[in-house]
């Protein structure tokens, strides 16, 4: 492998470094770009302090005429989004302009926000497509997406030697609500004012102990509408407890939270509580779906349950080859979930696929009301070829882990003699 320039001691381009590389790359991004390799000086760092990643790239082929960038994120452990960095020219130089053969160094400097509570991170980055609007996949070793970033490292973040002033940790206006013995709810940002059932909302807010906790305080939500009193359990801070929190500690969290699948259509209040004590986070106008409890009859019936709690009733294959798949639940669903509809040939290769929130993005799980029947139809076609296979599935879109069926297996493949029939 070449360097794509002559080495100078400032230039991100290494000569010697993975002249001989001979083994595989750390990820393959569409078969467009490869991440050879990476190096971080330090994966454990003080909350508010900077992280530096230096990241190996080349291309997989010949030249390219589209100009990629690279997308670097801070998630904590529930997938949630802490900070973004992006390139729009990964090592200097866009993508258009690499040569086939050479790679590129691309060293950055990430700074992390004031006040990022202590815990565990994930450093993961992506390649995405400005034309149109597509992230690459990540492939597998055969070739199949797998997922659509690649994960770099777990980033341990440590306290700060001395706790953080509320103006450089602010979201939003300033509240300064105490909620107990100690406990403040200094800021928080506004939710949106129009929200939907099984909708994900980030919650940002920020947190202080002006005394030490004694025991973990409970903090849950409380939504009302109507004849609704939903209340639900949330720990802010599941990496680092209140109870280890030192007297004036400050630290923002970004809490996802779901709208409740039993609010009906109206005006909702939501409170965050934290004993006998609420503070009031908003009023939110909640839109609900028309539900349907009582399954048409499909072309083919199935019987096919995942360990999730979601079952196949049946599907329907349309004119046009269009799969309409009719689900139900029988548990709560607390995860949004993703379907996946995967178009393999004889070597379990992807030919194509499809993949994302049910019924065209409109109905994500957690919003499902249980025995409600929900009506899928996907946008690709099944093919009526013996050689093609079609696979059906669930997956968690933050780790990528697939749902197993009750049988143990984590697809279902389509009865063949159903399809085109």
């Amino acid at each position: 492998t070449k360097t794509l320039v002559i080495d100078q001691t400032d230039n991100p381009i290494k000569r010697e470094r993975f002249a001989q590389v001979t083994s595989a790359p750390a990820a393959n991004f569409a078969d467009t770009l490869l991440l050879i390799s990476h190096d971080m000086p330090q994966t454990n760092i003080a909350s508010g302090d900077a992280l530096s990643v230096n990241l190996y790239w080349r291309l997989v082929g010949e030249s390219i005429s589209a100009d990629y960038t690279t997308v670097v994120t801070l998630n904590s452990a529930d997938g949630v989004e802490y900070a973004q960095w992006r390139q729009q020219q990964p090592g200097g130089l866009a993508t258009q302009h690499w040569l086939p053969g050479y790679y590129l160094q691309d060293r950055l400097t990430l700074p992390t926000a004031a006040g990022l509570a202590p815990g565990v991170y994930t450093l993961s980055v992506a390649v995405y497509d400005p034309a149109s609007g597509r992230t690459l996949d990540v492939l597998d070793a055969v070739g199949n997406p797998a997922n659509a970033a690649y994960i770099l490292a777990p980033i341990q973040v440590q306290p700060p030697d001395a706790p953080f002033a509320a103006t450089a940790v602010a979201q939003g206006p300033p509240v300064n609500r105490d909620l107990g013995d100690g406990l403040r709810l200094v800021s928080f940002n506004p939710l949106p004012k129009d929200v939907t059932v099984g909708q994900a909302l980030d919650l940002a807010w920020v947190w202080q102990t002006v005394t030490p906790q004694a025991d973990e305080p409970a903090l849950s939500l409380l939504w009302l509408g109507g004849e609704s009193r939903i209340r639900v359990p949330i720990t802010p801070f599941s990496g680092y407890p209140l109870m280890q929190w030192r007297a004036g500690d400050l630290y923002q969290a970004r809490t996802r939270i779901t709208v409740p699948a039993e609010l009906t259509s109206g005006q909702v209040t939501l409170r965050v509580i934290v004993g006998e004590y609420s503070v009031p986070l908003g009023v939110l106008r909640v839109s609900a779906p028309e539900r349907t409890f009582t399954l048409p009859t499909p072309q083919f019936s199935a019987d096919v349950a995942w360990a999730n709690g979601i079952r196949l009733l049946g599907y329907d294959l349309n004119a046009d080859g269009r799969p309409t798949f009719y689900w139900q639940t029988a548990a709560p669903l607390n995860t949004s979930w993703q379907r996946f509809v995967h178009i393999v040939n004889a070597y379990s290769v992807i030919v194509t696929q499809s993949a994302g929130v049910p019924a065209d993005a409109s109905r994500p799980t957690p919003g499902w009301a249980l025995g409600e029947i929900i009506t899928d139809t996907v946008a690709i076609a099944v093919p009526n070829d013996p050689a093609l296979r079609v696979y059906v599935g669930w997956f968690d879109p933050v780790s990528g882990q697939r749902v197993l069926l009750t049988t143990d297996a984590d697809f279902w493949a389509l009865p063949l003699p159903a399809i085109g029939d």
